[in-house]
């Protein structure tokens, strides 16, 4: 069996210049953007030894510890991010304050949004997100992809909030499509699996 789950993501595209990309963002994201680092001294680097990407894996586990999250669908080996771009975010102290994960397909159509981790002190995941905006951009990619965005429910904050995150960047809101191959049954098993896909929506 082949099922498809739908959902909704934004999409940026980077045929757009530098400046007409950060034009498209909203005004407070801008401001954070020009403040957050340069007063926090803040650096951005890829993460290319084994020693940063161990390094990573290591804040990465610790973050899903924290937040609860121990769910196969979080779960990332450090030989997976062996093949994904990884940014990471110190201060001018060392503090280390988390990372992104982006797969980029091959044929370079998109560079899309797969983990993240960061202790959320100093809006570095606004400010890693723009520094991988400008990494696929510079390596010729032709969209960004934030990955699921829900259309929250009105009592649902968390869903609220992530949706707010992903809309900011200027994307275009459009439909994206996932495709689970069923071994089994499905019908026997549909309400089990909804839950999951689900459940992996929110927690994007």
């Amino acid at each position: 069996y082949v099922i498809k789950s739908e959902f909704k993501t934004f999409l940026i595209d980077l045929s757009l210049s530098e400046d007409e990309l950060f034009s498209k963002i909203s005004r407070t994201t801008r401001n954070i953007l020009r403040q957050k680092a340069k007063k926090h001294k803040i650096e951005f680097r890829k993460a290319n030894s084994s020693q940063e990407l161990e390094q990573y894996y290591s804040f990465y586990q610790k973050f899903l510890d924290k937040e609860n999250r121990r769910y196969k669908i979080h779960s990332v080996k450090i030989d997976e991010l062996k093949h994904l771009d990884v940014f990471y975010a110190k201060t001018g102290e060392g503090e280390y304050l988390g990372g992104v994960a982006y797969l980029g397909t091959e044929d370079k159509n998109v560079f899309y949004y797969k983990y993240g981790a960061t202790l959320h002190k100093y809006c570095e995941n606004d400010l890693l997100t723009w520094e991988a905006i400008k990494f696929a951009k510079e390596n010729n990619y032709l969209f960004f992809d934030l990955s699921v965005a829900i259309i929250p429910e009105i009592d649902n904050k968390k869903a609220k909030d992530l949706f707010y995150f992903k809309s900011k960047w200027g994307g275009t809101l459009s439909n994206s499509y996932v495709y689970y191959k069923i071994g089994f049954p499905f019908y026997l098993f549909k309400p089990i699996i909804k839950l999951m896909i689900n459940t992996k929506l929110l927690i994007r």
